[in-house]
C-alpha cells in the first residue's frame, strides 16, 4: 500500500483507532471498581494499576506515536511484505500514483 506518511496514519487510524479507544475504555472501565474497594488494598492498587495503563497505552499511542510516525515513517512501499514478495520473485511493481506528502493528488 504505497501513499504518503500522512495518508498511511490516516489509514491506520481508520482501521484500528476505534478498537483501540475501545479497549483502552473497556479496561479503563473495568479497572474503576476496583479504585472503590476500601479494606482491599490491593484490589485498590491494582486499578490504578489497569487504569493508568490503559491511559498511558492511549496517550503514547495517538498523542506521540501517531506524529512521529508522520514526521519519519515509511514512505511509498517501505515495509510493506506484499512489495517484499513481489521483489523476491521478480514480479514489476505496480506504477506509482503521483502523489505529494500533504495526502492531495497532483495534476
Amino acid at each position: 500500500m504505497g501513499g504518503s506518511r500522512y495518508e498511511k496514519v490516516q489509514g491506520a487510524l481508520h482501521g484500528v483507532g476505534v478498537s483501540v479507544i475501545g479497549g483502552a475504555v473497556t479496561t479503563g472501565g473495568a479497572a474503576i471498581p476496583l479504585l472503590f474497594t476500601v479494606n482491599l488494598v490491593m484490589f485498590k492498587e491494582m486499578g490504578f494499576f489497569i487504569l493508568f495503563t490503559a491511559l498511558w497505552g492511549v496517550f503514547f499511542s495517538f498523542v506521540q506515536l501517531v506524529p512521529v510516525l508522520m514526521v519519519c515513517g515509511p514512505v511509498g512501499e517501505t515495509g510493506d511484505i506484499r512489495a517484499l514478495v513481489r521483489r523476491v520473485r521478480g514480479a514489476p511493481s505496480p506504477p506509482e500514483s503521483s502523489t505529494t506528502d500533504a495526502g492531495t493528488r497532483a495534476v
